[in-house]
């Protein structure tokens, strides 16, 4: 592979990284890319060490010691707040995940007719059980033995949001015993009416159950599955960055540009005036600094050829 090929690939791997940060960042911050957000706590932690070297200027009336004192605040305040951060978003990053696999599944689910989905229960209790089970007749969709015992199975195919009735249940456990199966299961893509399980001895498995086992038979969908299919919905989001670039203007720049004229306004009333007025001055440049580069990234984000064609 030659140098090119080498420079082109790490370019690649840093992109899909960026959008798969992209992604999190939105999902966790309401819109906001990854970019967004860092620039957000870079302007907090200044804007809270200007704060901290005003007030203990005030108390003190020693520019270097107050300097020193912001400082060790501001980073001992910034080092407990980017741990509870990161557990956080670590978290929420697990339930995005999570969230989409679930959603991934029930799309697979959902795109299946009656028969895929007996199919799919077929195959599915065959690797959780290690048994073999054959197709059934007459209301039995499928016939399993486990530990020599006869199972007689029905596959319900409902919408996600539907409920399994109790008087269903009722009504299968009725017929298996009438067949003389030694048990009996149901399984579904959708869940079961409140307390249905509690009142039968056929086992029940719903969308729930089946995520269960597809992760003990190791099947559940991984998060390189989950970032693939990030990076490919990618380009369906441009349209977010208007929205994006929009709310941020008119909320935490307008703030920034107030907090400046507000610290300009202070200077004619306090005894360090040319120091309030240079704080002043850098809250405005920050602002000016930080909405540059939202819209800058705006205009990169929708102009951009697609990572993935």
């Amino acid at each position: 592979m030659g140098s090119k090929e080498k420079i082109k690939e790490r370019y690649l791997e840093a992109k899909e990284k960026s959008i798969i940060r992209d992604f999190y960042s939105r999902e966790i911050y309401k819109g906001k890319t990854y970019r967004a957000a860092n620039l957000d706590k870079i302007a907090s932690i200044i804007f809270a060490f200007l704060f901290f070297v005003m007030v203990t200027l005030l108390l003190i009336e020693s520019i270097a010691l107050s300097l020193i004192i912001s400082l060790i605040l501001v980073f001992l305040i910034s080092k407990v707040f980017i741990n509870i951060r990161d557990h956080r978003i670590d978290k929420k990053i697990r339930d995005i995940n999570e969230d989409l696999k679930s959603k991934r599944i029930i799309r697979e689910l959902s795109q299946m007719n009656r028969e895929e989905f007996i199919n799919y229960s077929k195959e599915l209790l065959e690797k959780y059980y290690l048994s073999e089970f054959i197709y059934g007749e007459d209301g039995i969709d499928l016939i399993g033995k486990i530990n020599n015992k006869s199972y007689g199975v029905k596959c319900i195919k409902s919408s996600i949001s539907d409920r399994i009735i109790r008087k269903k249940v009722e009504e299968f456990h009725n017929y298996v015993n009438y067949l003389e199966y030694d048990e009996g299961i149901i399984i579904t893509n959708s869940y079961f009416q409140d307390e249905t399980r509690e009142e039968t001895s056929l086992i029940l498995f719903d969308f729930e159950d089946i995520k269960g086992i597809l992760k003990k038979i190791d099947e559940y969908p991984s998060d390189e599955i989950i970032n693939n299919y990030i990076k490919y919905r990618h380009d369906d989001n441009k349209k977010n960055y208007q929205n994006q670039i929009k709310a941020f203007s008119l909320k935490k720049i307008t703030r920034l540009y107030f907090c400046s004229i507000m610290v300009y306004l202070i200077s004619y009333f306090v005894k360090y005036t040319l120091y309030y007025r240079v704080v002043a001055v850098i809250i405005f440049c920050i602002a000016t600094i930080i909405g540059g580069m939202n819209i800058s990234e705006y205009i990169k984000h929708t102009s951009k050829t697609p990572l993935h064609k």
